[in-house]
């Protein structure tokens, strides 16, 4: 994730989201930044924030990239467990020699 403030000037701060809770009337996403700063940061989406969200990823001129981001983590998660399975396969097969 990359974050911009007009407070921060041109800085471009990085980050990824590391929890999402349901507080009250609120869904939080707590997130890291990772650079140039470390902070932890919270952002709190009322019902019209998550509405005004949702419609935007679905904007034909968005979804493409939403599409496209989710075939990528499925891709990723199919051939990861995959390596985790043939990793302990091998393992195996040197302790049984």
């Amino acid at each position: 994730m990359k974050l911009g403030s007009d407070g921060l000037g041109k800085t471009i701060v990085t980050g990824e989201v590391v929890r999402v809770k349901k507080v009250d009337d609120l869904v939080i996403f707590f997130a890291n930044t990772t650079m140039p700063v470390r902070w932890q940061t919270r952002m709190g989406f009322q019902e019209e924030d998550l509405r005004a969200l949702v419609f935007a990823l679905f904007r034909p001129s968005n979804m493409l990239f939403v599409f496209k981001a989710l075939l990528l983590f499925l891709i990723r998660a199919v051939f990861s467990e995959k390596r985790e399975i043939s990793a302990k396969e091998t393992l195996d097969e040197k302790e049984a020699r």
